[in-house]
């Protein structure tokens, strides 16, 4: 039985984001904009993936186009996970709109109080995890459930990301996101950097009411 895809499948493309960042402190301009050069290589990869994933008339039963599916479904995996979480990162980051905290009656400050004990908490296990070893992501998610907010690693772009959860703050720790600031042992000045330029609002914009 030939399961291939139709040929005439049309998809839209992931379209380029344009960010810009003035009056950031501690992360300088050059380094943003080679880290926005590698976000377009992956808005790049995942529109090719896409196209080839369209063209379904290459697929049938045979084992080798099932291996050559399989490949692409894990490609496009890492892409649009390399394409929205630095969307994401780059959203949130705003130093002429950023406040020491979010307000006090946010959602997400709300939300805080209940999953760990307050704001101060929360930075510190940031903090704690962004020690973990090797590339990822810190990223805190809400449970779509129960409205718990967790703080978790996330290797390379798409490894352990639980189910049913909605991304509500993200950090980048990929090398290339702090090396040629900080150096090799930067990551802490360059966290804190980031905490002190995140726009709250944005985060809090990305919280589910009907849980918070």
């Amino acid at each position: 039985m030939n399961t291939a895809i139709s040929a005439a499948v049309q998809f839209e493309t992931y379209p380029l984001l344009d960010f810009s960042f003035p009056g950031l402190e501690g992360l300088s301009q050059d380094a943003m904009q080679t880290h926005l050069e590698l976000y377009a290589g992956y808005v790049k990869e995942a529109n090719a993936i896409c196209a080839a994933l369209a063209d379904g008339a290459s697929f049938s039963g045979v084992i080798e186009a099932v291996h050559a599916r399989e490949s692409l479904s894990r490609r496009l995996a890492f892409e649009l996970s390399g394409v929205r979480l630095h969307e994401l990162f780059f959203e949130q980051i705003n130093p002429g709109s950023a406040a020491k905290t979010p307000d006090r009656d946010a959602d997400f400050m709300n939300c805080l109080a209940r999953s760990f004990s307050g704001y101060n908490n929360w930075i510190e296990d940031i903090k704690q995890l962004g020690k973990t070893r090797g590339p990822g992501w810190v990223a805190t998610y809400q449970d779509e459930d129960t409205g718990r907010l967790n703080n978790l690693w996330i290797d390379l772009h798409h490894l352990a990301v639980p189910a049913g959860q909605q991304l509500v703050f993200a950090l980048d720790l990929w090398e290339h996101a702090y090396w040629d600031d900080y150096g090799a042992k930067g990551r802490p000045q360059y966290i804190a950097d980031v905490l002190r330029q995140t726009d709250w609002a944005v985060v809090d914009q990305r919280m589910t009411p009907a849980t918070a």
